[in-house]
This record gives C-alpha cells, structure tokens and sequence, in this order.
C-alpha cells in the first residue's frame, strides 16, 4: 500500500503491478470512482486529479457526487450484509487494507464526522464505487423504493 503517493506513484505502481494494459489503446479500461473534488484544480496545479489520471490513460471516471458520508456508510453496510442477512458484495482476502478499514471505522464521539484511521482513505474510496453503483434507498413503504434526499 503506497501512503501518501501522488497520482504519478500510483500509476507507477499501477503499470508495474501489471495493470497498465487495461489503460493501454484497446485496453479494457478502468473506472475511477471518487468525489467531486477530484475534478477541482489546486493552487499549486491547474490541472484536476482526474485531469492527470486522464494523461495517465484513464478515460473513465464515475463521482458519487455529494452525498451524505451516512448515506454512504449505509450503502456499504447494506451491501456487506443487509436488514435481511444477504450479502451483496464481496471482498477479497487479499484486500487486508479494506477489510481492516471497516472494521475499525466509525464515528467520532457525538459528531457524524469519521474517526480518523490510517484506513480512512482506501474505505472512502470503497464507499464512493457503493454509493455510486448502489445509492442508498430509504424505503417509505415495500413496494415503493424513493431515493434518500
């Protein structure tokens, strides 16, 4: 796991993974789900964070928008295993970083902030592919599925 890489590490480690073929001309392509923020420039770079993975070769990119970090914990937990007891989604064993991250994640005492953990940003980034793929539903009645607002 790098810790604090740039995006030019992380595609580094990406193609030396073995990965770059997917971003390559022809290639099957990779979706880069995240915030909103990603699109913002800096004041150090005019360039956006999905500017410069777009150099990188990767075209596409899925935001979860702006939702609310509770309505993206219940997507995740309910997708992990719901009301029902069904399980959805899947983790692979080898995602030991994820797997750590939810179990240890939750609340800041009386506050709907996260605690901080040294997990926080791979849960995250795992939250916005759920929320975006699989948005939270509130259910008023059985037949009728309305989206949170």
């Amino acid at each position: 796991m790098l810790q604090t890489a740039s995006i030019r590490d992380a595609v580094d480690e990406f193609n030396d993974r073995g990965y770059g073929k997917w971003t390559a001309p022809g290639g099957a392509g990779v979706i880069i789900y995240g915030d909103a923020t990603g699109a913002h420039g800096d004041t150090r770079s005019k360039q956006s964070d999905y500017d410069l993975l777009r150099r990188f070769g990767f075209t596409a990119r899925r935001s979860a928008g702006e939702s609310a970090l509770r309505h993206r914990h219940n997507s995740v937990n309910g997708r992990l295993r719901n009301a029902l007891g069904e399980i959805s989604i899947k983790i692979h064993p080898r995602c030991k970083t994820l797997v750590r991250g939810l179990e240890l994640l939750g609340y800041k005492e009386n506050s709907v902030l996260e605690e901080e953990i040294e997990e926080q940003h791979v849960t995250a980034a795992f939250s916005y592919l759920v929320e975006h793929e699989w948005p939270f539903i509130k259910y008023e009645d059985a037949t009728e599925p309305r989206r949170w607002k």
